[in-house]
């Protein structure tokens, strides 16, 4: 958390997006969606995102600026027998709680956080603050008295202009096999997949 210290960033929960009325971080798709009611699909942008309670907003301040926001949800993360194989073979593998018990793996769904959009300020970017909100993101996950959260999840951006995929992988993130398939029989059926499936394993506090 470094990052959050140097620079004074706090995070605060909002009912609303009325402090984003300037936000911008350069992504069209994005900023329209932050900006209009209606997003490129018709099915209503932020506000209405927000006013539904499909997910909560988080704002990022930087002293009184909104320097980033994201949200967030409950999520449901089906593993392959692909993707399970990956994590068995991961070097913290000894991490994954009950990775040896054959109960685990039987469970065909796993509880989840997901981050449904992120966003960090044009002249906020490349400043490591979008690594420091993933582990905010974190660190709230593991705090989670109600319910049990193994992992997080993203719809990361990949629409041909600009994919966010990179960032989620030097994150941690990786490609959910699951997804791939989704994307795939997508692609097969004429339709255009705009995002890629990712997931990180929440990793318990270092003692």
């Amino acid at each position: 958390m470094d990052t959050l210290r140097k620079n004074k960033i706090r995070f605060e929960r909002a009912e609303d997006i009325s402090a984003l009325l300037n936000f911008k971080c350069g992504v069209k798709q994005m900023d329209d969606f932050i900006h209009s009611e209606h997003d490129y699909k018709d099915e209503g942008g932020l506000l209405k995102h927000i006013e539904f309670g499909l997910s909560y907003l988080w704002l990022v301040y930087e002293e009184e600026h909104v320097i980033a926001f994201f949200t967030l949800s409950k999520d449901v993360l089906i593993l392959s027998y692909e993707d399970k194989s990956m994590i068995e073979k991961s070097p913290k593998a000894n991490t994954f709680p009950n990775a040896n018990e054959k109960k685990f793996w039987e469970r065909g769904k796993y509880a989840a956080i997901g981050i449904d959009y992120l966003a960090v300020s044009e002249e906020k970017q490349n400043h490591k603050i979008g690594t420091a909100i993933i582990a905010k993101i974190e660190e709230y996950a593991r705090e989670d008295k109600l319910s049990s959260t193994l992992f997080l999840t993203v719809e990361a951006l990949d629409n041909g202009e600009y994919s966010s995929t990179v960032f989620y992988k030097k994150c941690g993130f990786r490609l959910s096999e699951a997804g791939k398939t989704r994307n795939e029989n997508m692609e097969r059926d004429g339709h255009l997949p705009l995002t890629v499936r990712m997931y990180k394993r929440i990793l318990p506090t270092k003692e």
